[in-house]
C-alpha cells in the first residue's frame, strides 16, 4: 500500500458540515434511524445543517468531509480550538486548501503509515462505503488501542451478498468493522461497498467510532483540555478526580507542555499516547499501553503553598517520563557514541528540560551547571553538555527550542562535540 506523505495527505475536506449548528432539522424526523447520532454531533458543533434548516441526510459525503469527521471522532475538542489548533499555519506553506490542517491532525493522531493514499483529484469526490470502513478502522484502532490483525473472515463476510469482489485488505477492514459493531449492513443482506456514503451514515459511523460524546466536557474544563491538546496530541483522561482537581492538573501541565519544544512533545505523544490524571501521589507508566498516570492528592490543594507543591510534583512526573524515557530511548536507538550511558543521558536530559522559568524559578538545569562549575566537576559538565547537545540533535531543535533547553551561562565554551 502506498504511503500518504504530507504533500499528498493535506488536501481533504469540503464545507457542507461547517455551517451554523442547529439542534433539530426540518427534514429529520425523530424516528429517523440516525436521528440520535445526527443530533449528538450537532450538539457538539461537529456537523450542521444547511441555511434553510434542513440536514439532507441522504446527500452524499465527500472524501474530505469524512476525513474531517474522523478527526473529530478521535479528537472532539479539536473542532472548537479555533486559531490555537496545531498546524493551521501549515495551510499557507503547501496549499491554500482549507482542509490541510485536518489532514495533518489525522496523520499525527493515527500515523501516516495506516492512512489510505489520497490525491488532490479525490478531495471532493464522494467517499464510498468501503473507503469509509478503511478510515473507521484506522481511527477506531488508534482510539481503543485495538491491535487485532486485519484479516478477512468468511464467517463474517458471508452475511453480505455483494462483497465477493473486495480485495483482501478491504475484506480485513470490513471484517474488523463488523466484529467491533461498527457496521451491520442493510436489511436485504447487502453492504453496497461501492455506494456513496450518505450524511446520515457518516454521522452514525462517527458516533460509533468515537465511542460517543457524552463525556466531552464543556465550559472552562473543556477549554483547559483543548489548550492542552494544542501541544500534546494524545488522549487526556480523568480517572476519578473531581472536575476542579482535574482542571488544576490540566492548568498546571498545559503551560509546561507549551514551553516544551514541539518535536519532543510529538515524540512523547507517540511513546505515551495517554496521559491519565488520578487520585493519589506519584506516577505510573504502563509500558504495554503507553499510559502515563500522574496522581494528585486532591484533598491537599487547599492552600496556596499546597497547590504550588502539588503543581511541582505534577510537572516533575511529566518531566521524568519526557526526560528519562523518550530521549533515552531515542539515544539508545541512535548511532551516536558519546561519553555517557543511555540511562545516564535520560537523567541528565531531565535536568535540561527542567530549565523552565514560568515566573522566576529557573530550575534544575542551571543550578546543576553552577554547582558543577563551583566544584570543578568536569565529568558532570561533560554529562550536561552531552545531554543538551544530543537533545538538540536527536529532536532537530530550532535555535529557539535550543535556547529554551540551554542551562549554560552566556558565552559558555563547550568541550563536547556531536559527531
Amino acid at each position: 500500500m502506498k504511503r500518504w506523505w504530507p504533500s499528498l495527505f493535506v488536501l481533504l475536506l469540503t464545507h457542507a458540515l461547517t455551517l451554523p449548528v442547529a439542534a433539530k432539522f426540518s427534514d429529520l424526523a425523530a424516528n429517523h434511524w440516525a436521528y440520535a447520532a445526527i443530533v449528538e454531533l450537532a450538539d457538539q458543533e461537529i456537523v450542521s445543517g444547511y441555511p434553510d434548516g434542513r440536514f439532507l441526510p441522504d446527500n452524499r459525503v465527500s472524501v474530505g468531509e469524512f476525513y474531517k469527521l474522523m478527526v473529530m471522532a478521535i479528537d472532539p475538542y479539536y473542532v472548537t480550538q479555533g486559531a490555537e489548533r496545531p498546524y493551521v499555519e501549515a495551510a499557507a506553506t503547501v496549499t491554500n486548501h482549507w482542509a490541510m490542517e485536518y489532514a495533518y491532525r489525522l496523520a499525527r493522531l493515527c500515523g501516516v503509515q495506516d492512512l489510505p493514499t489520497v490525491s488532490a483529484d479525490r478531495l471532493d469526490a464522494v467517499i464510498t462505503r468501503i473507503e469509509m470502513a478503511h478510515l473507521a478502522v484506522v481511527v477506531h484502532r488508534t482510539r481503543t488501542g485495538n491491535k487485532d490483525t486485519l484479516v478477512g473472515s468468511s464467517n463474517v463476510l458471508n452475511r453480505f451478498s455483494d462483497v465477493t469482489g473486495l480485495s483482501s485488505l478491504e475484506q480485513g477492514h470490513l471484517t474488523y468493522c463488523v466484529q467491533n459493531s461498527l457496521i451491520s449492513g442493510f436489511d436485504d443482506g447487502t453492504f453496497r461497498p461501492r455506494d456513496g456514503l450518505t450524511r446520515a451514515q457518516a454521522a452514525r459511523m462517527t458516533t460509533l467510532v468515537s465511542g460517543g460524546f457524552s463525556s466531552v466536557d464543556k465550559g472552562s474544563l473543556g477549554t483547559s483540555i483543548r489548550k492542552m491538546r494544542t501541544f500534546y496530541t494524545g488522549i487526556v483522561e480523568n480517572a476519578g478526580l473531581p472536575p476542579s482537581a482535574f482542571q488544576f492538573c490540566l492548568d498546571t501541565i498545559t503551560p509546561y507542555m507549551g514551553w516544551y519544544p514541539q518535536p519532543l512533545m510529538d515524540a512523547l505523544a507517540k511513546r505515551c499516547p495517554v496521559i491519565r490524571f488520578s487520585s493519589g501521589e506519584g506516577l505510573h507508566f504502563d509500558w504495554s499501553s503507553g499510559t502515563l498516570t500522574l496522581m494528585l492528592d486532591h484533598d491537599k490543594i487547599g492552600s496556596s503553598a499546597d497547590r504550588q507543591a502539588a503543581a511541582a510534583r505534577l510537572r516533575e512526573g511529566l518531566n521524568y517520563i519526557a526526560g528519562n524515557l523518550v530521549p533515552a530511548e531515542r539515544y539508545a536507538a541512535s548511532s551516536f557514541s558519546l561519553p555517557i550511558a543511555a540511562e545516564r543521558f535520560g537523567e541528565v536530559a531531565e535536568l535540561c528540560l527542567l530549565n523552565w522559568n514560568p515566573a522566576a524559578d529557573r530550575a534544575s538545569g542551571s543550578t546543576v551547571v553552577a554547582d558543577a562549575q563551583a566544584r570543578g566537576d568536569a565529568q558532570r559538565m561533560v554529562e550536561v553538555e552531552t545531554a543538551y547537545l544530543l537533545l538538540c540533535r536527536l529532536f532537530s531543535m530550532t535555535s529557539l527550542d535550543s535556547a529554551k533547553l540551554n542551562p549554560f551561562p552566556a558565552g559558555h565554551t563547550f568541550t563536547v562535540r556531536i559527531p
